[in-house]
């Protein structure tokens, strides 16, 4: 009776890459289910760091065109937790058995801002070796994805968030008190990669 939808804050963003990969899904689930619908628009996955393993442990480094750039990163497990929680609250119970909005949108993002420096430096400690964050271009970031064997629809899907993210459009700084709301839980960046 209740559908909750994975979806991305750049489903706010104007870009057909991110019409055909999110604000399409919660169109078709605003027409399909109205007021039985919810929408995760997640930010940045603390998972994405992950991404840098090679490297961190090659060159001791993470190559990345968003150096400078702060996020409100998620914990996947957030993730899943906000959605159980959306739905166990759905009005099963009410007289008409609807959310009052057509779509339930519901923000996910960690409780803190997080920068590759500080997650280059929470690595260090980690691992007990430095691990630094270097700036590349968006160009050489393109090509060490392609290096890497990364699937084509992720690459054109970065190349296409990278200039919303470096010019704020994107608002992934932006934190949303969601997921504690919902769950109780604030997943900090160290503890994901501890």
């Amino acid at each position: 009776k209740y559908i909750c939808i994975v979806g991305s804050w750049t489903a706010a963003c104007e870009h057909p890459r991110f019409r055909l990969d999110f604000t399409d899904g919660e169109d078709l689930a605003r027409k399909e289910f109205p007021h039985h619908a919810a929408s995760l628009r997640n930010g940045f996955f603390m998972s994405n760091f992950l991404g840098a393993a090679k490297t961190v442990k090659g060159a001791n480094s993470i190559f990345t065109p968003l150096k400078d750039t702060r996020f409100a990163s998620i914990d996947p497990d957030d993730i899943g937790h906000t959605g159980a929680a959306v739905l166990r609250s759905a009005p099963y119970g009410d007289a008409d058995g609807k959310w009052d909005e057509e779509l339930k949108i519901v923000n996910v993002s960690g409780p803190e801002t997080t920068s590759y420096d500080e997650v280059a430096s929470i690595l260090s400690e980690l691992l007990g070796r430095e691990i630094r964050a270097v700036g590349v271009s968006l160009q050489q970031a393109e090509g060490g994805m392609r290096a890497s064997g990364m699937d084509d629809h992720e690459i054109e899907f970065v190349v296409a968030l990278v200039p919303f993210m470096l010019d704020g459009s994107a608002n992934i700084e932006a934190r949303f008190p969601d997921v504690e709301q919902w769950t109780g839980r604030r997943s900090t960046i160290r503890a994901f990669l501890e």
